[in-house]
């Protein structure tokens, strides 16, 4: 089964945008403070979004998880139901496949980037898919003109913010090894003349 953040896989996304809840404050059904939900784990088999994580390290089977006003009540062990004036997540969190124009060049070179993530960036669990984007964006980063002579630490800075307004903050710091490494590889393969 493939599950990983939506937020980090370009190819999926909410069918509905106002299903993400990603910020919102979780809480008990005594209404104690759990955390903060930081990623919606999206099943690509069942095509849903199936567990909610919070910024503690908590994680929530959407079967447990109650949707308030800019709120999340999460069942905690047998402590009893949320609050009923909740929704529970019935339909909640459908995803759907999102077509992505691969440029060619980028296909041609995915088997570098899934070799890269094989010696560096598999051994965080997570799959080639979930750090995808973050290649596809280097490469495309070192692709435009401008950029060709400069280094990722020079475009960094500019390359971040635009990273984050895309993708979220902690998507950043997770992708910014795969980002440099599509960045400098495609510099290369411009530099060679091998694309």
């Amino acid at each position: 089964m493939a599950r990983y953040p939506l937020a980090s896989n370009s190819n999926w996304e909410l069918t509905n945008d106002d299903q993400d809840i990603r910020g919102w404050e979780a809480r008990d059904a005594d209404n104690n403070y759990l955390g903060e939900v930081t990623h919606m784990l999206m099943n690509t088999e069942t095509e849903m979004v199936d567990v909610i994580c919070l910024d503690t390290g908590r994680e929530f089977e959407t079967a447990d998880v109650h949707i308030g006003k800019d709120i999340v009540y999460c069942e905690v062990d047998d402590a009893g139901k949320p609050p009923g004036l909740v929704k529970v997540l019935d339909a909640f969190g459908r995803i759907a496949r999102r077509m992505v124009a691969d440029d060619p060049a980028f296909i041609g070179q995915e088997a570098d980037y899934r070799s890269h993530y094989g010696k560096t960036l598999a051994t965080y669990g997570w799959v080639y898919e979930f750090y995808q984007p973050g290649y596809r964006y280097g490469y495309t980063l070192a692709s435009r003109g401008a950029n060709a002579a400069r280094t990722y630490e020079q475009v960094e800075p500019v390359a971040m913010k635009d990273f984050i307004s895309r993708h979220g903050g902690a998507e950043y710091s997770t992708h910014r090894e795969a980002i440099r490494y599509g960045y400098e590889h495609q510099r290369e393969q411009l530099r060679d003349g091998a694309v």
